[in-house]
């Protein structure tokens, strides 16, 4: 099974109970990691970005990359319509950025 598969049940499960991390992936990664390490607001970042194999953390990318599938797959999981406008503005601007 992929680091992704073993993600996406967490990561549904935060944006269907926190609402404010479909608009935000720093706040779905915090929520996400949150599941896999309760007790993590008692711990430093530096600590937590250094040893996040340790804790058993799935990567940031693996989280941002499994929303816009879920999102897919369950559009009452979608952000608001500005914000969906806003990450399309984004996407173009990252897609000329990649090609140049």
């Amino acid at each position: 099974m992929s680091k992704c598969a073993r993600v996406e049940p967490i990561v549904k499960k935060v944006l269907e109970e926190k609402p404010y991390t479909r608009e935000d992936d720093f706040a779905l990664v915090y929520e996400v990691f949150k599941e896999f390490l309760p007790n993590i607001d008692e711990l430093s970042f530096q600590d937590i970005m250094l040893n996040h194999k340790e804790y058993g953390l799935p990567y940031f990318e693996s989280v941002r990359i499994t929303r816009p599938k879920l999102q897919n797959k369950y559009p009452e999981l979608l952000p608001p319509q500005a914000v969906q406008e806003a990450r399309k503005l984004e996407e173009t601007d990252y897609r000329t950025y990649a090609l140049s």
